[in-house]
């Protein structure tokens, strides 16, 4: 059957992105966008898989044409920090990404992180542990903010920092003498920070967890 609205344009596209097809969700996006012009939803949609692609020039056209509307504004400017970023447009990245931290993500632990995130990928330590800081403060029982918060401060050389923050998350959700727990930490790990904990990262959770496991 064929796609008939925008709304099915929309979640026909998620889907595909969602499932690591982007080029094919591109697709769907774009013929959704000629069908209803103007559509802020489908443009949305667009713009996040052109940041996916790689295609960030594009990506800001899209997006920059939603700033300032109603439109998942979270995801609009998390998008342009991600395409600011990838175009190395350093201080457009954190205009971006503080219009988000005054708006959207002001009480938004979870984009709060995506933020975080976005800047740690690109080796902007310094940039991202503000947002780390202020999502472990809004959501204190939330394992990936202080395990983001954590590998900042490990990064930045604040070991005691990096320590009190993975004791934290170690204390919620990992123990390292069980291999489950121990696959789904790294597995965490790599969801948060776009790749596999560096050793030095591993040596400081390894020895919180000693420190967890034989306290009185």
């Amino acid at each position: 059957m064929s796609i008939q609205s925008s709304g099915e344009y929309q979640d026909r596209g998620l889907e595909l992105l969602l499932a690591d097809n982007a080029e094919e969700a591109l697709s769907v996006f774009e013929e959704g966008a000629r069908k209803f012009p103007g559509d802020a939803e489908l443009n949305l949609g667009r713009a996040l898989t052109l940041n996916r692609l790689g295609e960030y020039v594009r990506s800001c056209e899209l997006l920059e044409g939603l700033r300032g509307t109603s439109t998942q504004i979270e995801d609009v400017l998390s998008g342009l920090v991600e395409a600011y970023l990838g175009r190395n447009m350093i201080a457009q990245a954190k205009a971006a990404a503080k219009d988000a931290l005054d708006g959207p993500a002001k009480h938004d632990a979870e984009t709060l992180c995506r933020l975080g995130r976005l800047f740690y990928m690109k080796k902007r330590t310094r940039d991202a542990l503000p947002f780390y800081e202020r999502a472990a403060e809004l959501a204190p029982k939330w394992g990936e903010a202080w395990f983001g918060l954590g590998a900042c401060q490990w990064a930045l050389k604040h070991a005691a920092g990096a320590e009190a923050a993975l004791e934290r998350m170690v204390a919620m959700a990992w123990w390292p003498q069980d291999a489950e727990k121990r696959k789904q930490m790294e597995s965490l790990w790599k969801s948060v920070m776009g790749g596999a904990p560096g050793r030095g990262a591993m040596d400081v959770l390894e020895e919180v967890s000693r420190k967890m496991e034989f306290k009185p």
